[in-house]
């Protein structure tokens, strides 16, 4: 926390300098993620829950538009251009910009899960595909006329 301490409306300060375009937009998509879950306790873990997903939108945004931008250039620009190796790299930032910013909202939500049940999530899921179909069994269990008898 800054010494400046928090911003109006209880919101944590996350850029040194909230008066700029940044701190303008996450203060849009605070009161944003706000209204949607709720008001939140001012210096509480789901405040700084909501800014946390906040700001991990803005840098799918920045991402998303770096993306956009290099893709436009290559296509349509002469001389040095982006590579394709390059837009791929802007691609996986950009999906895992999102995937951070879907878990952080599924947490502010309360929907993350421990690993205690992801283990049994994943157990019951090698349980189901591990039992054998009712005919593989039936079929297992009959003598194979095809191999001999020595």
């Amino acid at each position: 926390m800054s010494p400046r301490g928090r911003l109006r409306g209880g919101m944590p300060r996350v850029y040194r300098d909230h008066r700029t375009g940044i701190g303008a937009a996450y203060r849009r998509v605070y009161e944003a993620i706000s209204r949607e879950h709720g008001p939140f306790e001012p210096g509480g873990l789901r405040a700084l829950q909501a800014s946390q997903a906040a700001s991990l939108w803005l840098s799918f945004v920045a991402a998303t538009e770096t993306l956009t931008e290099a893709r436009e250039r290559r296509a349509s620009d002469r001389g040095r251009r982006p590579s394709p190796r390059q837009i791929d790299r802007l691609e996986h930032r950009q999906q895992v910009a999102s995937r951070a910013f879907a878990e952080a909202l599924d947490a502010l939500k309360g929907k993350t899960t421990t690993a205690e049940q992801e283990r049994r999530d994943f157990e019951a899921f090698v349980a189901k595909y591990r039992k054998p179909a009712p005919e593989v069994a039936k079929a297992a269990q009959e003598p194979r006329s095809w191999i001999r008898a020595r």
